[in-house]
C-alpha cells in the first residue's frame, strides 16, 4: 500500500516470502515448540522489519508527496523504537532486566504498542486525506483551468451553448449565447416562445418554428441558419445545431441540448463576394472588348500542349464568331482545328509565368 501511495515500485514476492517466513517461525514457536519468548522475538523483528521498511518507501517517495507523509513516517519510527527496546528486553534477559531495574519498564513497553497503533491509523489516515484533499484540489484547479480555457475558446469563436427543456419550453443559456443574441443575462428571458418573437427575424421565425417541430414531433434535430434582431436594431447572422436529444421513460423528447455559433462575419463575406462575383459578371459580359478564359493543358513532360475554354463573353463571340455553347469545354485545337501552336505557347507563357503579353498574330481558321 504505501508503494502504490509513493508510487514506487515495491517487490510483492519479497513480501510474500517474507510473510511466510515469519508465518512457519510463529507457528513453529506457537505449536510446535511452545515457546513465548521466542514467539515474542520473532513478533517484534518483523514489527521492525515492517517499520523500516514503511519509512525508507514513505520518505523515500516524491518530493510533492513527502509533507502527507511525514506524520505516518514519524509514528512508524516511534513503533521502530518500541520493538526495539523490547527486543532488547526479551534478548539480553537479565542483564536488561537489571538495566531496566524492574519488569514495569516491560508493562510500560507492552502498554506502547496499542498507544503507537493508534497513533499509526490516526497518522495513515491523515495521510490518505491529505493525499485525496491534494488530488481533489488539483482535479478542481485542472477543471477550473480547462473550463476557463474553454469559455475563452468559445467566446473566440463566438460559440455558446444552449439547453432546451421541451415540455416546459424553456431554455437555458451558456454565457456566450448573450453575447450572441445581443441581450443582457438581467433581461433574459427563458420562454421560447418570448425568445422566439423578441430576437428571432420575422422572415426566419416560420423556418425556426419548423426546426422545432421537427424535434418535438419527429426526434429530428437539425442545423439551420437563421437571422437574429438586436435590441439596437442591427441584423446578426447565427447558426444552431443540436448534438444531444434526451427522451424520457416513455421514449418522447424531453431535453434537447445544441449549440449556437455567430457567422454574421461569414454571411457578410458571402455576400460581398457575391455582389463582386455579380459586378464582375456584368463586367464580363458587357464589356465591349472580347474576353476568353481558359484552363492551360500540359503533357506528360510539363510543356504546354493546348487550353481548354471555360468561359467567353459576347463580345468575344461577335469578334470570332465562335459561339461559347459550341467551344465551351473543348480546348483550342478541338474548336479551332490548325491553329498555329504560337497561340498555345503565348497563352501557357502568360498562364505560366504570371507575366503579360501584348500580340498580334492572324488566326487561319477564323479567315
Amino acid at each position: 500500500g504505501f508503494a502504490r501511495f509513493t508510487g514506487r515500485p515495491g517487490s510483492d514476492r519479497l513480501n510474500w516470502a517474507l510473510l511466510a517466513v515469519f508465518s512457519c517461525v510463529f507457528y513453529y514457536f506457537s505449536i510446535v515448540v511452545p515457546d513465548l519468548p521466542a514467539r515474542n522475538v520473532v513478533l517484534n523483528i518483523f514489527l521492525a522489519y515492517f517499520s523500516v521498511r514503511s519509512v525508507l518507501l514513505l520518505l523515500g517517495g516524491p518530493a510533492e508527496l513527502r509533507p502527507y507523509a511525514r506524520s505516518a513516517a514519524y509514528t512508524l519510527i516511534a513503533f521502530f523504537l518500541v520493538c526495539l527496546a523490547r527486543l532488547g528486553f526479551l534478548i539480553l534477559g537479565n542483564p536488561a532486566r537489571d538495566f531496566y531495574g524492574t519488569s514495569g519498564p516491560d508493562a510500560f513497553l507492552l502498554l506502547m504498542y496499542p498507544a503507537v497503533t493508534v497513533m499509526l491509523t490516526f497518522s495513515l489516515f491523515l495521510m490518505v486525506n491529505r493525499r485525496l484533499l491534494a488530488d481533489t484540489q488539483a482535479d478542481f484547479k485542472g477543471r477550473l483551468e480547462a473550463e476557463t480555457a474553454l469559455r475563452g475558446a468559445l467566446s473566440l469563436a463566438k460559440l455558446g451553448t444552449w439547453s432546451w427543456d421541451i415540455k416546459s419550453n424553456r431554455v437555458s443559456w451558456s454565457e456566450e449565447m448573450y453575447k450572441i443574441f445581443g441581450i443582457e443575462p438581467e433581461t433574459f428571458s427563458s420562454d421560447l416562445a418570448r425568445i422566439m418573437a423578441r430576437a428571432i427575424h420575422p422572415e426566419d421565425r416560420a423556418r425556426v418554428e419548423a426546426a422545432n417541430l421537427a424535434v418535438t414531433k419527429d426526434a429530428r434535430p437539425e442545423g439551420i441558419e437563421y437571422r437574429v434582431l438586436w435590441p439596437d436594431g442591427s441584423v446578426h447572422w447565427i447558426y444552431a445545431e443540436a448534438f444531444d436529444l434526451l427522451k424520457d421513460d416513455g421514449g418522447s423528447p424531453s431535453v434537447l441540448k445544441g449549440y449556437a455559433q455567430d457567422i454574421t462575419a461569414r454571411k457578410n463575406s458571402e455576400e460581398k463576394l457575391v455582389r463582386s462575383e455579380k459586378s464582375f459578371r456584368d463586367l464580363f459580359e458587357n464589356m465591349s472588348e472580347g474576353f476568353a478564359l481558359h484552363k492551360i493543358i500540359l503533357d506528360a513532360e510539363g510543356r504546354a500542349a493546348d487550353y481548354e475554354f471555360l468561359s467567353v463573353n459576347k463580345a468575344f463571340e461577335a469578334l470570332t464568331g465562335l459561339k461559347a455553347a459550341d467551344i465551351i469545354g473543348k480546348t483550342v485545337l478541338q474548336a479551332l482545328p490548325g491553329l498555329d501552336k504560337e497561340f498555345v505557347r503565348l497563352y501557357s507563357q502568360v498562364a505560366l509565368t504570371g507575366i503579360p503579353v501584348t500580340f498580334e498574330r492572324r488566326a487561319e481558321p477564323l479567315g
